[in-house]
């Protein structure tokens, strides 16, 4: 701990697994430094990175404490979760990755990511009790770990207690996340120690690798490498078939679409599956039972004869003219318009029309909407209680800016959750009008300094509301 003689600044040391918002929050508690705070409110408001254990660029953060606490790539590898996010990434894109996320200006990172709804949010406020106290006593503060931050966990790794959330910014992953007992508290507990471990242990591409080679060992997937997904599904879905604690996390594990499509990105080089989904993967590669291979036959390579090659020729023929008759049309027009004589070419002569087919269009290039999990949907419906912290013990005025910020979501999210159908009624109110919003909190500030006896001046009102006075000037239209 340093302290200056004329500036007083406190600098605590980093405690060991201690995230990067966690230090941001103690430095700007404890040094005063301006810089710092903006970087954290603004983490906050555009929502952290790396689940909450990165409030913003590493090398931000480094400039606005002059690298007291490592340099970027040491503060990524100890006190993010950047070794776990990048554990089924192949080394160069790992690589990439790392420099996007500490010199990049863009906001999206280069991490996977799965669909709005099942990605986890801002996770800087979930404690374990026994950390927190522990905290408290040695290092005299408050410490949020990067363990704790980790993507659907409910529980700590170590001590194996409920995570409970003591700040507002997580308070939809506290709700997301229900005693459950039972067999859903194990399989938590075991997921939050498995991708614990993946993290402490991290080789990039070395993850799939071994999970490939477990699921070939017990027979589901074949020499060249391809899954058998007809003998792996119905195992996969009964391991994980009474759930976890936390809601999306249950919902991931019985989706097998989300699984299939994550199974297919990690087995390309230039794509990467969610961390979360391959523990899922590991997890099941590691318990399932192995199958009973069938004897494997000598490989017969067909030689085609002559008469066949004509044939082939004719078709080959009769499809370019079916492609030159219809230039407008897509590659799935032209498939439906001639079915026997795609199917023809697709069993005999797959690489030829692999070749020459029309190249594949969208028809436009919107992206995709997903739809948000009900599991979230009616989480938040259910929820009446107002999440919102209360300065000076008075009730928050209704603001969508606040509310999000307190559920721990991004604009995006948001936006979706309010405009569904069946609008959420109490929990996700739409902003009013700035003169409205002013004008009501003005109003409030005037009637409790009445009610006190206090001035009733502009200044003094425009200070009891935490507004300013040319604020109340512009937008107050009941002075």
């Amino acid at each position: 701990m340093t302290k200056a003689i004329h500036d007083v600044r406190v600098q605590f040391p980093a405690w060991p697994g201690e995230s990067v918002t966690s230090i941001a929050d103690m430095v700007a508690k404890t040094s005063g430094t301006h810089a710092v705070r903006k970087l954290l409110r603004t983490g906050i408001r555009r929502g952290a990175l790396l689940y909450g254990s990165l409030p913003c660029r590493v090398q931000q953060f480094c400039d606005a404490t002059s690298s007291a606490y490592g340099d970027e790539h040491e503060l990524l590898a100890n006190h993010t979760l950047h070794r776990f996010a990048t554990s089924g990434m192949e080394a160069a894109m790992a690589e990439r990755t790392a420099e996007h996320i500490v010199v990049g200006t863009v906001t999206r990172t280069k991490y996977p990511k799965l669909m709005p709804g099942f990605e986890c949010g801002n996770r800087f406020g979930l404690q374990c009790p026994e950390c927190a106290l522990e905290a408290t006593v040695v290092a005299g503060r408050r410490i949020s770990y990067v363990a704790h931050c980790i993507p659907y966990a409910t529980r700590c790794p170590w001590h194996g207690c409920k995570l409970v959330c003591d700040s507002e910014c997580s308070s939809l992953e506290i709700l997301l996340s229900q005693n459950r007992g039972g067999a859903r508290e194990a399989n938590s507990l075991r997921y939050a120690r498995l991708a614990w471990s993946i993290h402490q242990n991290p080789a990039p591409g070395a993850l799939w690798s071994r999970i490939r080679a477990n699921l070939q060992d017990k027979g589901y997937a074949t020499e060249e490498g391809r899954l058998r997904l007809k003998e792996l599904r119905p195992r996969f879905l009964g391991l994980f078939s009474e759930g976890f604690e936390d809601a999306r996390l249950t919902q991931l594990a019985v989706d097998w679409h989300i699984s299939e499509s994550c199974m297919r990105a990690a087995n390309r080089v230039d794509r990467a599956a969610p961390a979360s989904i391959l523990v899922l993967f590991d997890w099941a590669a590691n318990d399932i039972e192995p199958i009973r291979q069938k004897p494997s036959r000598a490989t017969f390579v067909y030689q085609k004869s002559t008469e066949e090659l004509l044939f082939s020729d004719v078709h080959r023929k009769r499809w370019l003219d079916h492609s030159n008759a219809a230039p407008t049309a897509t590659r799935t027009e032209l498939r439906h318009s001639a079915p026997g004589l795609w199917a023809r070419l697709y069993r005999n002569d797959l690489p030829w029309l692999l070749v020459n087919q029309r190249p594949a269009r969208r028809p436009d290039n919107r992206r995709r909407t997903h739809e948000i999990p009900a599991s979230v949907l009616s989480t938040i419906r259910g929820n009446f209680v107002d999440m919102r912290e209360r300065t000076g013990g008075r009730e928050p005025l209704p603001s969508a800016y606040q509310m999000r910020l307190a559920y721990g979501m991004n604009d995006y999210l948001f936006d979706r959750v309010t405009c569904t159908p069946h609008r959420v009624p109490n929990p996700a109110p739409r902003p009013a009008a700035r003169e409205v919003f002013v004008s009501r909190r003005f109003k409030r500030a005037a009637d409790q300094n009445m009610v006190e006896g206090l001035p009733r001046d502009i200044a003094s009102v425009s200070r009891q509301a935490r507004l300013r006075v040319e604020t109340v000037q512009k937008f107050n239209r009941n002075r």
